[in-house]
């Protein structure tokens, strides 16, 4: 017979898997990773998903931290690691990707803002543009890593040299969190006010 010792413990690590696959999340067939690692650190996933135009599913898009929130300012204000994940769910031109991604900031960018970041602006856009095009099943990560900057890649692979300045990694968060999203549904659930179907 087991002691209650050992009952215990059993009992708390059924809790504790429990507890984690409570974070996780199926969204359509795929299924969304409860945490990532960027720069070391263990990111849990804050809420996910998926980018519609159209009637067609475009992309999933699934934010992970350090410290889940539903605070849109929090998101921002926190200093610490940050991925704002893409997986495509069909195939996208480069030019129609790096014309959205424009949109995005220009919807979300006071005139000063604008001002201030035109390079950054540029090279973000760019750096879409630069792509022939995404397939479905490719992965965008938009990382912060603190002391090196907002690090892209696709696939695992950098498409471009860190962005280091943490304003603008924040002025592309608000493509997704700001006052104009691309979509308000995926906006309240990447901030985990939805996180069902």
């Amino acid at each position: 017979m087991l002691s209650s010792r050992l009952m215990s413990t059993l009992l708390a690590c059924s809790l504790s898997l429990m507890s984690l696959d409570s974070h996780a999340l199926m969204l359509g067939e795929r299924t969304v990773a409860d945490a990532a690692q960027v720069a070391n650190a263990t990111l849990a996933l804050n809420g996910a998903g998926i980018r519609s135009k159209a009637y067609f599913k475009v992309y999933l898009a699934a934010l992970y931290l350090d410290k889940l929130t539903n605070s849109v300012s929090d998101i921002l204000a926190d200093q610490g690691p940050q991925r704002l994940q893409i997986t495509f769910l069909r195939d996208v031109g480069g030019g129609l990707l790096s014309r959205s991604m424009q949109e995005g900031l220009d919807e979300n960018c006071s005139e000063s803002e604008h001002a201030q970041f035109a390079a950054s602006i540029e090279s973000f856009a760019a750096m879409f543009g630069s792509l022939e095009s995404v397939h479905e099943g490719d992965v965008i990560n938009l990382d912060w890593v603190p002391d090196t900057g907002m690090v892209a890649t696709v696939n695992g692979r950098a498409i471009r040299d860190p962005l280091p300045d943490r304003e603008f990694y924040n002025l592309v968060l608000r493509i997704w969190l700001g006052e104009h999203p691309a979509s308000n549904d995926l906006k309240q659930r990447l901030l985990g006010v939805q996180l069902t179907g």
